[in-house]
């Protein structure tokens, strides 16, 4: 009937053959001795076949015995679902209808089941999520959402197959129509949440390579924040086992921060931060803020004032190996990327002592580009930078115990210390440091600066605040009036009209 009469152009025989396929439904649904198991190779064998007539029978077919109480057609889903669904896109009204008719009670149908065998459904689910036909695509990340939320499975059944998942998630959270990208974020947001809550074992290659993959093959702004979501929260949950993967993510990372989009950038910093950290950092809210510290006006003291200067939005211990490779990886970036560094450097240097903090932020930048600045003649052609910075760090740049100090030219630390140090004397989010700064040096007492004056003359403050200023005005002397603007924010005043002294004996020239 399938092959011979249904498909008859001839009005009769096709009119017969409509017939003949109503009595034999009415003798299946009323047998107690169908078996459907000897029917399903016919189905399969036939369910991919383009032929309208036909597949208007199939779809009329599987209704059929879906309704009958004793044939369970959910067990045989996976058998028939990828042709169900490559109906949607037929040319045929009828056809899509009745498919996506079938389509809808089966997805109620497995709503209710308590066991579901995911692993076939969700390889026909992501492959139909990348589908030309907008009504697959919208009707495939449905069905993935409603797996997500399955009652019966926890959603730990879905924690195997969440690369291909995600994988889905993501081509689908950029689609062209409205309505495919709503349930898709919803979707992405429901899979973070069980992965981020479930108390399962996944494995976490799959995942980043699906993630660092759609990094590299799309340019949307929606996909990128969404990867960006998923780094952050597995850095969050699990960052003693994402080291091992550190080096993979840097390189992607680093070449996000030239997106033209300050959100994409903002919150790769914020991944870039939690890199840095030993224990991935506290939680932070849609603000950037995190909620475990955010104190009122009248609850905040002193104390906890002076604390806060210290610490950043993510609050945990720096992993040191970890948060001077971020460090070296972005100065490698800007000494390669000089436009960058003129565009983005001053918000780069600025949300990382946010997050993380000021101090410490400025320190090892300091201390980086003065150990690693290249004196040798071969290192003053300008925008000298060592090959290993060019390349960026990987796995081989993890082993600092063995690997050389990385080298750039004088001309780009002396460019670099006059951006921090602008940054250092304008910004709003470097006012701790500041304050910091200006406690290091206490007057003994008014002094005639037209005497000879000697750094002796001030008292010292806090030996933290001391250490800071030491370690910044070591490497803020590549740029003589950085230096002189360091010792008047520290009130190192004795030191400032000793360099002012200094001035003068020298020739003044351009770049001085």
């Amino acid at each position: 009937m399938f092959n011979a009469h249904f498909p008859d152009v001839d009005v009769d025989v096709k009119n017969g053959a409509n017939l003949l396929d109503r009595l034999v439904k009415d003798i299946v649904t009323e047998s107690e001795t169908f078996h459907v198991e000897h029917f399903l190779p016919l189905l399969t064998t036939y369910i991919r076949r383009t032929n309208p007539y036909i597949r208007q029978l199939l779809v009329g077919w599987i209704t059929v015995l879906d309704s009958v109480p004793d044939i369970s057609m959910i067990d045989y889903l996976p058998d028939f679902l990828d042709g169900l669904f490559n109906m949607l896109s037929d040319s045929n009204r009828e056809i899509r209808q009745a498919a996506d008719s079938a389509l809808s009670d089966f997805l109620k149908e497995v709503r209710l089941a308590t066991t579901v065998e995911f692993g076939p459904l969700v390889s026909i689910l992501v492959n139909q999520c990348l589908s030309k036909d907008r009504l697959n695509r919208l009707t495939a990340i449905t069905w993935i959402e409603e797996l997500i939320h399955h009652p019966y499975s926890g959603g730990d059944a879905v924690l195997p197959h969440h690369s291909e998942v995600l994988g889905a998630i993501l081509y689908c959270i950029s689609d062209s129509e409205q309505q495919i990208c709503l349930v898709a974020e919803r979707t992405n947001a429901d899979l973070l949440s069980l992965v981020r809550d479930t108390r399962g074992d996944f494995q976490l290659a799959p995942l980043l390579e699906t993630l660092t993959d759609k990094f590299m093959t799309k340019d949307d702004v929606p996909t990128k924040m969404a990867s960006l979501r998923w780094i952050n929260m597995l850095l969050e949950k699990r960052r003693g086992d994402m080291t091992e993967f550190v080096s993979q993510l840097l390189p992607v990372l680093l070449k996000t921060l030239s997106d033209a989009s300050d959100a994409v950038v903002l919150f790769t910093l914020q991944v870039l931060a939690r890199i840095s950290l030993g224990d991935g950092g506290g939680p932070l809210d849609e603000e950037g803020n995190n909620a475990s510290v955010v104190l009122s006006n009248k609850g905040e003291t002193a104390e906890s004032h002076d604390n806060n200067i210290h610490c950043g939005l993510l609050r945990g211990k720096k992993d040191e190996k970890h948060f001077r490779l971020v460090i070296n990886a972005i100065l490698g970036l800007f000494a390669s990327d000089r436009m960058l560094l003129e565009n983005r450097g001053s918000l780069v240097v600025r949300k990382l002592c946010v997050l993380l903090d000021a101090e410490s932020v400025y320190m090892l930048m300091a201390e980086v580009l003065s150990s690693s600045c290249e004196v040798s003649s071969s290192s003053r052609d300008e925008g000298f930078v060592s090959e290993d910075v060019e390349k960026g760090p990987n796995a081989e740049s993890e082993k600092e115990d063995d690997s050389p100090p990385i080298k750039f030219s004088m001309e780009f630390v002396s460019t670099m210390v006059q951006t921090l140090s602008l940054i250092l004397l304008t910004a709003s989010e470097l006012h701790g440091l500041r304050v910091l700064l200006a406690n290091a040096f206490e007057l003994k007492e008014e002094h005639d600066y037209s005497k000879e004056t000697s750094p002796g003359d001030e008292h010292l403050g806090t030996r933290n605040s001391v250490q800071v200023f030491e370690s910044l005005f070591l490497c803020w002397s590549h740029s003589p009036v950085s230096t002189f603007s360091l010792c008047l924010l520290a009130r190192a005043y004795g030191v400032a009209f000793a360099l002012v002294q200094r001035f003068s004996e020298l020739e003044v020239s351009v770049g001085t």
